[in-house]
């Protein structure tokens, strides 16, 4: 529909006295509204100045020459010669050290060569029980990917069964 349309038919609402008069309002502002012929608003538009950067420090910041208290007896700064006891409290930390130090138990491993190792873990290895031989641990890797495609269960209850297999 064109715009020409759409006003026609609000203005048959509007002036319709069938319609209820809550629906003939709206059609009768929304009319009005197209037309251009609503109540005037006002708009009030003003420039103001960003405040600058001293404007905002301004209250912040004080001058030292104004605060500075004229009083002879007032010091800025003293210099306390503290070596003493700082070295007193480096000797006092030092003993900590040591003491927490005795007392500490010491983990030391024995001195044991390279052969003797070897020796050690030979002997070890004769007293573990050998592994006991999987079916998997006898396929090659293309062997046990297939049968695993076919359903095969090498878990350690399945033992390379197939599954469908109870």
């Amino acid at each position: 529909m064109r715009a020409d349309d759409l006003m026609s038919a609000l203005l048959r609402i509007a002036l319709d006295d069938k319609q209820p008069v809550q629906a003939r309002l709206v059609a009768i502002r929304d009319g009005l509204d197209r037309a251009g012929l609503a109540s005037k608003q006002e708009i009030e538009i003003g420039v103001t100045a960003r405040p600058t950067y001293e404007d905002v420090l301004e209250g912040v910041l004080v001058d030292v020459a104004e605060d500075r208290d004229e009083d002879p007896n007032v010091l800025d700064a003293e210099v306390v010669d503290d070596t003493e006891e700082r070295e007193k409290d480096h000797d006092r930390r030092e003993a900590d050290r040591a003491e927490r130090k005795a007392l500490t138990p010491q983990r030391t491993r024995p001195k044991v060569s390279t052969e003797e190792r070897a020796a050690q873990e030979r002997e070890l290895l004769a007293q573990s029980p050998a592994e006991p031989e999987t079916r998997a641990s006898q396929l090659t890797r293309e062997e046990y990917m297939l049968a695993r495609d076919r359903g095969a269960n090498f878990s350690s209850r399945g033992l390379g069964r197939n599954s469908g297999q109870g």
